[in-house]
């Protein structure tokens, strides 16, 4: 059985908060709306912004994490989320070797709030309410919409989606909290158990290996193994 533990009284924290993207080099979802890219220029891109001092972000690191996001991402996709690549959504640094102007950032497909049920007021709270739900690759034209006709028209294109939600009184989520949603109503599907208010303390440790942690549960420290 598994076990998640959040030490808020909320799930979500500030991945929830965030622009929720995934960066994920020689994706199948990129490729897939006709955009180049291949492992290597992804390490190399790696390799140039981020360095290698240490273990921490040695070659091998970023091997493995180019290597493994896809896959996870593909099985995540079979666990029914949908991956949007940002089109024009660039690398933080493009004109770096291997950086790309778009797609490696990929969003979440859309979540209905109330799929999460009982758990739907656990969401961690951004503190504002988005009008309509949006991917990252779309937000570049809502500041030039007064500036450009064919800004304008894609903002009305996102704000037309959104109408039939808003009549019947759906919340559809964007961005960090819609991956955030998602991974939660993955998770309860395949009953893991979830405690909130539960913070880690230590790892507990015998004969060299972790066997469990330690944690601070309702008002006292508790054993998980």
């Amino acid at each position: 059985s598994v076990l998640l533990i959040e030490k808020r009284h909320q799930f979500g924290g500030s991945s929830a908060m965030s622009g929720g993207t995934v960066w994920a080099p020689n994706s199948k979802f990129t490729k897939a709306i006709g955009l180049q890219d291949s492992f290597e220029e992804g390490l190399l891109y790696l390799e140039n912004v981020v360095g290698n001092e240490g273990s921490w972000d040695s070659t091998t690191r970023k091997t493995a994490y180019i290597q493994n996001i896809n896959e996870a991402m593909e099985e995540l996709n079979e666990e029914g989320i949908d991956w949007v690549p940002a089109k024009k959504y660039p690398d933080y640094y493009p004109e770096l070797p291997g950086g790309k102007t778009g797609g490696r950032s990929i969003d979440a497909s859309f979540f209905e709030l109330k799929k999460l049920g009982e758990w739907a007021n656990k969401l961690h709270d951004m503190g504002i309410d988005t009008p309509f739900p949006i991917h990252s690759g779309e937000v570049g034209h809502l500041p030039k919409m007064l500036r450009r006709s064919s800004d304008f028209f894609e903002v009305t294109k996102i704000f037309m989606r959104s109408v039939p939600w808003l009549l019947t009184g759906k919340k559809y989520l964007s961005n960090g909290q819609t991956l955030a949603a998602h991974l939660m109503y993955i998770a309860l599907k395949h009953n893991v158990e979830v405690w909130l208010e539960t913070a880690f303390e230590q790892f507990i440790i015998e004969n060299d290996d972790v066997v469990g942690i330690q944690a601070h549960r309702n008002g006292q420290s508790i054993s998980i193994y």
